[in-house]
């Protein structure tokens, strides 16, 4: 798999289905109170993630585009260690949460934005990065802080159906 498109996909699929099997499931959650093997599951799922954003970044057209690509492969790539670290320091997992989730966010915005403007891949591929960059801002981190704990799992789902979607939008129009 050459291309980042079957890596978004794949991880963002994953991720959405886990977060409606942990609103299904509560007890295995997105928390520290989550059993060990769902904790190294939810890390091996931004695996495919970051591998797609990096992806992403070595190819995307344009110096901001790739910039803001290279920012956001930074980000998720951080989500892997951060769901480990549950474990033993729900601080240092919680700070590298609160620091990378905005981070890609951003990272995709600025991507979203440029390949917006400079008439990037037609239909969904060309807006995809940035519906994806806001709903960070907009779904995302609203949720996180103040909708509550099957609105915040929801959530994340929901930005893994975003992953999924942006890699729809790639694979098609590459």
């Amino acid at each position: 798999m050459k291309g980042p498109a079957p890596w978004l996909v794949a991880g963002g699929g994953l991720q959405a289905v886990a977060g409606f099997v942990a609103v299904l499931i509560p007890s295995l959650g997105f928390d520290s109170r989550s059993p060990l093997w769902w904790t190294v599951v939810l890390s091996l799922i931004h695996v495919p993630q970051a591998a797609g954003f990096f992806l992403l970044a070595r190819s995307a057209s344009g110096v901001v585009a790739r910039i803001g690509f290279w920012v956001t492969a930074l980000a998720v790539a951080a989500f892997v260690p951060a769901e480990l670290m549950a474990f033993a320091s729900t601080v240092v997992a919680g700070t590298i949460f609160g620091l990378a989730t905005p981070l890609s966010g951003l990272g995709l915005v600025v991507a979203g934005v440029a390949t917006v403007r400079h008439g990037g891949r037609p239909g969904v591929g060309r807006f995809a990065p940035l519906i994806t960059g806001l709903y960070v801002f907009v779904v995302l981190m609203p949720s996180l802080v103040a909708w509550g704990p099957v609105a915040a799992v929801l959530a994340i789902g929901g930005w893994g159906g975003c992953f999924a979607l942006l890699g729809w939008g790639v694979r098609r129009f590459r």
